[in-house]
């Protein structure tokens, strides 16, 4: 039995200034929990912006401040995938294809 507690998290279709409040705050409740995974869900995000990609570096900030919490990004589109090839920020964050090969690698960690 793992010791972690998993969330999962939609991003919002757009994932930017007028959303990121919200988006934010829903995540650092969560992580305020220790021994837990949060699973950003990007299957429904079509457009992500410098706001979008702040609240996330933000997010993880906060859970590198807690204790056993980790962040994993899930479900990306080819489109905002390369957008975190582009700004180097996949090398900040774990990104799986899916929520189940997410589970399977972080869980064994």
């Amino acid at each position: 039995m793992s010791k972690f507690e998993i969330y999962k998290v939609d991003a919002t279709e757009r994932l930017d200034a007028a959303s990121v409040k919200d988006f934010k705050e829903s995540v650092k409740k969560i992580i305020e929990n220790e021994n837990s995974i949060v699973l950003v869900d990007f299957c429904t995000t079509k457009f992500i912006d410098s706001a979008g990609l702040g609240a996330l570096v933000s997010v993880l900030k906060s859970a590198a401040q807690q204790e056993c919490v980790k962040i994993a990004l899930i479900s990306l589109s080819p489109q905002i995938n390369q957008i975190f090839e582009l700004t180097k920020l996949c090398r900040l964050f774990d990104i799986f294809a899916n929520e189940e090969e997410a589970k399977q690698t972080l869980l064994t960690e």
